[in-house]
Parts: structure tokens; sequence; C-alpha cells
């Protein structure tokens, strides 16, 4: 039992680490994205590491998707665009 208790301690705790890596990787690109918006593009490059696209790239790229951006990868850039608030 606690040989369990400890298995579901541990696997919760990389749950959560995976989490907050996600959320600061998605942090990094919102600020990205912003900070290029308040100079006026539409548009933002981000480079990936190799082990955040082996283990995000598809999270990221429906996190963006859902906020409307647009989004190619080539390796490895993410290429992100959105419409101007000028439209």
């Amino acid at each position: 039992m606690f040989e369990r208790d400890a298995d579901d301690a541990r696997e919760a705790t990389e749950r959560g680490k995976k989490n907050m890596r996600f959320k600061d990787l998605m942090d990094s690109i919102w600020y990205e994205c912003n900070d290029c918006q308040r100079f006026g593009s539409s548009k933002a490059s981000y480079k990936l590491r190799d082990e955040d696209i082996a283990e995000f790239l598809d999270d990221i790229i429906d996190a963006l998707q859902s906020r409307d951006y647009s989004v190619n990868f080539t390796h490895p850039y993410l290429e992100i665009s959105w419409g101007s608030s000028e439209e």
C-alpha cells in the first residue's frame, strides 16, 4: 500500500512538473507574440528546443490555434501569425 501511494505521488509530481514546463513555455510564446504586437507586427517566430518539440508541439499548436493564431512549424521554429488590430 505504501509503495502504491509513493508511486502515485511520484506520478503526480511528474505530471505537475510537466504542466509547469508547458505553462512556462506557453507564457514565453505569449510574451513573444505580445511583444511583436506592441511593435505593430502581425507575426512572430519562436525557436523551440528539441525536447519541447518532442513533448509539447501538438499541445502548443492546439493552444495557439484555439486563440485564432495561425501556426506553421519548420523545425525548430514556430511561425505564428494573427490578424492585425487595424482590420
